[in-house]
C-alpha cells in the first residue's frame, strides 16, 4: 500500500475486542467528558497497538469502525479527536479526505522523519523486521525484503531514508531507549517516542546535506 499519497479508498475495521454497546451518540456528543468516557473501549483496543494497522489508519480518507457485535462505533472523521489522542498522531496527518476548519489536512511528507517514526514506536509486530517493512509506504521508500534479517531491517530503512532525505530529525531519538551498541541510527522505533511532538520550522529553510560514510556521519 502506498501511503505517502492521497488514496480515496474506504476501509472497514472490525474491532473484536471493543464490546457491544450504543456508540451512536459518541460521534455526535458535544460534551468532552461524555466523549472521553464513551471512547474508552476504543482506546483499549489492540487495533491501536498493532504495526500493521498504522497504514490502515493513515492511508484511507474514510475508515469506519465497528464493535464486536458489528455495531457502528464511528468513522475516522467523526472520531478524529479521540483517534488522534489514542494513536498520538496529530489530526492534520490523519487524512480526512479534505481540509476543514477543524482538521487542516497535511500530506505525510510534511511530518518530520522522527515524528513518523514515533507513530510506530507505540505499536508492536509479531516479527521485528516488520517494524521496518510497515514503514516503507509511509516514507515512500524502497528496499528489498530480506528473510530473517530481524532488527537490522529497521536500521537499513533509516539508511535508505538518509539517501533521499535531508531531514536531520532522523537523528532525534533517545539512545537510552534503543541503542545499546552506539550505532548512529536507532535500533528500534521506540527510541523515537520522545519525538512525537517535534515540529518542523515554519521558515522552511533547507537544512545542510548530510550522509553516512565508512568513517561515520558527515554533515
Amino acid at each position: 500500500m502506498r501511503v505517502i499519497g492521497t488514496p480515496t479508498l474506504a476501509l472497514v475495521e472490525y474491532m473484536s475486542d471493543v464490546p457491544a454497546g450504543n456508540y451512536s451518540e459518541l460521534s455526535q456528543a458535544i460534551n468532552s467528558m461524555f466523549r472521553c468516557d464513551a471512547a474508552e473501549p476504543l482506546a483499549k483496543s489492540r487495533w491501536f497497538t498493532r504495526g500493521l494497522t498504522l497504514q490502515g489508519l493513515l492511508a484511507p480518507s474514510e475508515v469506519n469502525f465497528y464493535a464486536a457485535d458489528w455495531s457502528f462505533i464511528g468513522s475516522k472523521v467523526s472520531l478524529g479527536d479521540e483517534i488522534s489522542s489514542i494513536a498520538v498522531i496529530h489530526p492534520e496527518y490523519l487524512n480526512f479526505g479534505a481540509p476543514s476548519q477543524f482538521y487542516p489536512w497535511l500530506p505525510l511528507r510534511d511530518a518530520s522523519v522522527a515524528v513518523r517514526m514515533s507513530w510506530l514506536g507505540r505499536r508492536t509486530t509479531s516479527k521485528i523486521k516488520d517494524m521496518a517493512y510497515y514503514m516503507l509506504g509511509i516514507f515512500d521508500a524502497n528496499m528489498p525484503l530480506i528473510y530473517g534479517e530481524g532488527p537490522k531491517a529497521f536500521q537499513r530503512l533509516q539508511h535508505e531514508i538518509i539517501k533521499f532525505s535531508d531531514d536531520h530529525s532522523i537523528f532525534c531519538w533517545n539512545s537510552s531507549l534503543g541503542n545499546p551498541d552506539g550505532s548512529i541510527v536507532a535500533l528500534d522505533p521506540v527510541a523515537f517516542l520522545d519525538a512525537s511532538g517535534l515540529r518542523r520550522s515554519a521558515e522552511r529553510t533547507r537544512p545542510s546535506p548530510f550522509g553516512l560514510t565508512n568513517a561515520g556521519l558527515s554533515i
